[in-house]
C-alpha cells in the first residue's frame, strides 16, 4: 500500500509522462473527504490538480495507477484500455460502505419553501402530468450557498434532492426551475446503471426522456446563457 503523498504525487508524475498534451504541466495530487468513492482532475490555470477520496489512501500502487491513468485519459479524452478500469473496480467494489447504523441524516436544514417558486409544489405537479403521479417524493430544498456550477443534484443515500437557490430568483422564468427539477426527478425514476464496470448517470434513456421534456431547449438556452462561464452543470 501507498500512504506517503510524496510517493502517490511521483506515481502521478510518472503515468503523466505516458499523455503527451499532460507532459507539459505539473501535477498537484491532494486527498479530499468526500461523501463517496469521488475523484476528479481539473487543469486549471496550467496546472493539473488531482483530488483523491480519502476513502482511497491506504490502495495498493497498482491502483493507484490505474486511477492516474483513469483520469488523464478522461482529461485528454484517450481511449482506455477497458484493464485499467477493471483493476481499478475491483479494489473499489471491496471498499463497503460503513454499516447503517448511524441515525438517519438530518435534512431539516433544506426547505423546498423558497423567496420565489416552491419546489414541493412544483414537484407535485411535474410527478402529475409526467410520473402519472406514481413518483415517489424524496426530501426536496434549495441549497445551502450559491453555486453557480452544480444547479441541481439528487442524493440516492438521503433521498434527497436539491436545486441552486441562485435560481430562487425573480428574473428566473419557472419553466427553468421546473426543467431543473425535471432532470432531477428523473434521477429518482431511473437508478444509476453499470455497464462493464463503468456507471452511467445518464443512460440513453434518461437521455430520451429529458430531451423530450417540453421546454428542453428553452430551458439549456436560457441556463447556457446565464451560466455560460460557469460551466454549469446537473447531477
Amino acid at each position: 500500500m501507498i500512504s506517503d503523498l510524496s510517493a502517490i504525487q511521483s506515481l502521478a508524475e510518472e503515468v503523466k509522462q505516458t499523455f503527451e498534451e499532460a507532459r507539459a504541466y505539473p501535477v498537484r495530487v491532494s486527498f479530499y473527504p468526500y461523501r463517496g468513492l469521488k475523484h476528479t482532475i481539473r487543469l486549471r490555470d496550467g496546472v493539473i490538480f488531482i483530488r483523491l477520496s480519502e476513502r482511497l489512501n491506504a490502495a495498493p500502487a497498482d491502483v493507484f495507477r490505474a486511477l492516474f491513468v483513469i483520469l488523464f485519459a478522461n482529461l485528454f479524452r484517450y481511449r482506455l484500455d477497458p484493464g485499467w478500469r477493471r483493476l481499478y473496480n475491483a479494489y473499489a467494489e471491496r471498499l463497503a460502505p460503513p454499516p447503517a447504523t448511524s441515525a438517519p441524516a438530518d435534512l431539516s436544514h433544506y426547505t423546498g419553501r423558497g423567496r420565489y417558486f416552491d419546489l414541493d409544489t412544483l414537484f407535485d405537479d411535474l410527478n402529475r402530468d409526467f410520473f402519472n403521479g406514481k413518483l415517489p417524493k424524496p426530501h426536496l430544498g434549495w441549497s445551502q450557498n450559491n453555486s453557480t456550477t452544480r444547479l441541481g443534484f439528487y442524493d440516492a443515500g438521503r433521498k434527497l434532492i436539491v436545486v441552486s437557490q441562485n435560481l430562487d430568483g425573480r428574473k428566473v422564468p419557472a419553466w427553468v426551475v421546473r426543467y431543473i427539477l425535471y432532470h432531477e426527478m428523473l434521477h429518482v425514476a431511473i437508478p444509476v446503471e453499470r455497464v462493464n464496470g463503468r456507471r452511467r448517470i445518464h443512460p440513453p434513456h434518461f437521455k430520451a426522456l429529458e430531451q423530450a421534456y417540453p421546454d428542453y431547449e428553452r430551458a439549456r438556452l436560457w441556463l447556457k446563457k446565464h451560466f455560460r462561464k460557469r460551466g454549469w452543470r446537473l447531477f
